[in-house]
């Protein structure tokens, strides 16, 4: 089955191959940002095109609705996208499953340093011994009541 590297937009900022060829790299990335999200990461996205003319990234938006079922479909079925954006908590089953490509050689080789990052969001995304992904954010999960009201 052919392997698809699913992760963060902020891999294929740094680790997409530049092709010096005539012909321009084409990278599909699926996300589910909206609103403000939504906004900056497409102007993300816009000024990477910009300064990088020999890749194009085609975004796609998918619901948070559908998101992570048409993920495992289309990988599945050979047709996912080269780059998407994945919770923590899926990279395990998806990794299970040869879906994700471990990133150890290309952090490497783009001298990408573990130090730059906070420790548990990057152990996050380790599986069985190998790096799937770098983190893009960090979410909270905790619980805020007020007991004097």
């Amino acid at each position: 089955m052919r392997k698809y590297v699913v992760f963060t937009l902020l891999l294929a900022l740094l680790v997409v191959p530049v092709q010096m060829a005539s012909a321009q790299t084409v990278v599909s990335f699926w996300n589910n940002f909206s609103g403000g999200d939504g906004d900056f990461m497409a102007a993300m996205v816009e000024k990477f095109n910009e300064s990088h003319p020999h890749i194009k990234i085609e975004v796609s938006g998918v619901t948070w609705d559908d998101y992570y079922n048409r993920l495992l479909t289309s990988v599945a079925g050979g047709i996912g996208p080269d780059v998407a954006i994945m919770h923590t908590t899926h990279v395990p089953a998806y990794a299970n499953q040869g879906m994700l490509l471990p990133l150890e050689d290309e952090l490497a080789s783009r001298s990408i340093a573990v130090d730059d990052y906070v420790q548990a969001p990057w152990e996050a995304l380790q599986y069985q011994g190998h790096q799937y992904g770098i983190p893009l954010d960090v979410h909270p999960w905790v619980v805020f009541y007020n007991r004097g009201c």
